[in-house]
């Protein structure tokens, strides 16, 4: 009984229920009022928006940093637990590895599948092997793999819980700039569902690298490039 009351009266494990707590209700509250319909499931499942996991662990911290200060480990120890935990709610992308990524991605040979989430994710479309000529085309080719696996498995999460692009855009918000308001956000949730993504929506210019003095500097197809923007902005019409 001592260990539960000294648990009950620790106002940092109090303070990280209550975040789940107050998160959950709002899900529930949120989901009740788009789609007039109550779900008890929500009170306690994970997924939509506000996140419980993110709700938790931000009060956590918080009230770590109130309790003991942002000097001492115990702060230090919740930023970094808060941190991944925010990362890994934006979702788990599985894909197959187009290069040897064991550098920096454990097991990632060439053609593993790879189920990514967290600093895995985050290495999977940052790293380039600089002593590698020409690395940086390999690198285009995995975020564009990444980014298709993630947008088809948003647009799928979405269609199952359409509050989800809500979610991500107040995860997303302080890291772009944009005018996009969240009442706007909701009304592209709903266009979203109806939504097709692939590889091919995405472009890269064709040119030519060369080794510089230090770095690799790419020189675009001037002629390619001219195509390439008559063909995406400019529509064909017959003059009468």
């Amino acid at each position: 009984m001592s260990f539960l009351n000294g648990l009950i009266r620790n106002p940092v494990f109090v303070a990280a229920v209550m975040g789940w707590f107050v998160a959950q209700v709002l899900k529930t509250m949120i989901h009740f009022l788009i789609h007039k319909e109550f779900i008890w499931e929500r009170m306690v499942g994970s997924g939509g928006m506000p996140s419980s996991h993110s709700a938790t662990v931000c009060a956590l911290t918080t009230a770590v940093g109130i309790q003991y200060g942002s000097g001492g480990f115990e702060f230090a120890i919740a930023v970094i637990v808060a941190i991944i935990v925010m990362h890994d709610a934006m979702g788990v992308v599985d894909v197959t590895s187009l290069e040897d990524m064991r550098k920096v991605i454990k097991g990632a040979t060439e053609g593993a599948a790879l189920h990514l989430e967290g600093m895995d994710a985050f290495w999977y479309v940052k790293y380039r092997d600089t002593t590698v000529f020409e690395s940086a085309r390999g690198r285009l080719a995995r975020q564009k793999q990444y980014l298709t696996a993630f947008v088809s498995k948003a647009i799928d999460a979405t269609k199952e819980d359409i509050t989800l692009p809500l979610d991500l855009y107040g995860r997303l918000k302080q890291y772009m700039v944009t005018d996009v308001a969240t009442d706007e956000v909701a009304y592209l949730a709903s266009e979203l569902i109806h939504y097709s993504f692939e590889q091919d929506a995405v472009y890269t210019l064709e040119g030519v690298t060369e080794m510089g003095e230090k770095h690799e500097e790419f020189y675009p197809d001037p002629q390619a490039m001219k195509d390439l923007m008559i063909r995406l902005f400019y529509r064909e019409v017959e003059l009468p």
